[in-house]
């Protein structure tokens, strides 16, 4: 899905100011249908935040978990990949975790 395309990317700053992909996603925020993809796993079991997780794309993570409703957010924390990871799993383990993310560690 898109969100699998952009959670792969290693660079996604949320703080850019020109008008990009930025504006983009802040307008699928409020599509209920495109926040649903944000749950859906790829032929490995990957849901966008497990990408963005694996691959230290931690700015394209937190914008994830900012903007999905509370319930969906605990229902993608807790889905696991073919490798029977989790997004919490995958936090864990990874290496110079930002701070924000240190609550999902212990």
């Amino acid at each position: 899905t898109f969100w699998h395309l952009l959670a792969s990317q290693t660079f996604f700053d949320s703080t850019s100011y020109r008008k990009t992909g930025l504006e983009m996603l802040l307008e699928i925020r409020s599509d209920d249908s495109a926040l649903k993809c944000l749950a859906e796993a790829d032929n490995d079991g990957n849901t966008p935040l497990h990408i963005a997780i694996e691959k230290r794309n931690f700015h394209f993570a937190r914008f994830v978990m900012e903007i999905l409703p509370e319930d969906s957010f605990e229902k993608i924390m807790r889905k696991r990949n073919s490798k029977d990871l989790t997004p919490i799993d995958l936090i864990g383990s990874a290496e110079c975790v930002p701070r924000q993310f240190e609550n999902f560690i212990w």
